[in-house]
Parts: structure tokens; sequence; C-alpha cells
């Protein structure tokens, strides 16, 4: 599996680089990333534009692995979306939940 270790600042107080770096580089049949390849189902990924936690380099890799996947980026936001830009989040998903029907 390729490696989807965002190149993170040092200086980014909100992160903790080598939590994140020690997850995503454990041995593939010990993350959840290597099942991610197994959806089969309409996927959508939202992920802060301003996000230091899981970057939007990082969820494009993670759409990379998922077959029917969307991602949406919400702007002026940051890991918690669906909080900072409540509007924008949930038109985002009822975009999505619509054209499924």
């Amino acid at each position: 599996m390729p490696s989807i270790v965002p190149q993170l600042p040092s200086t980014d107080k909100h992160v903790c680089p080598g939590v994140l770096q020690t997850f995503l580089n454990e041995p593939p049949e010990l993350t959840p990333l290597a099942r991610l390849r197994e959806l089969r189902c309409p996927t959508l990924l939202l992920v802060g534009r301003e996000d230091p936690i899981v970057p939007l380099a990082v969820m494009q890799q993670v759409q990379a692995l998922v077959a029917d996947s969307e991602l949406r980026i919400v702007e002026q936001a940051a890991h918690s979306a669906y909080f900072e830009q409540p509007e924008a989040f949930n038109a985002r998903v009822l975009e999505f939940l619509s054209r499924l029907g």
C-alpha cells in the first residue's frame, strides 16, 4: 500500500505528526486503511480545507483507495467541518444523498 503520510508542518500546534505517521505507517493488515479497497458502496468523504489533522492531501489518497467515493471540500473549515460550517457541510451531505435516490 502506498504511503499516505502527509508532509505535516512541524510548527503546527494542532497536530501531533508522530501519532498520525505512526498510525499511517503501521503494517497494512493492522490498520483500517487496508480495508478501504473493500468498500462497495457510494461513499462521501468530507474534509475541511484547513484540516490540520487529516489534511486534504491525505483525503485525496484515501479517495483513491475507495472505488465509488466522492471527495467534497468544506471551505473555511478545519477538522470539525460539521461544527465550523454546518450549513455547507449539511448541503454537501444532502446533495450526495439526493443523488443516491
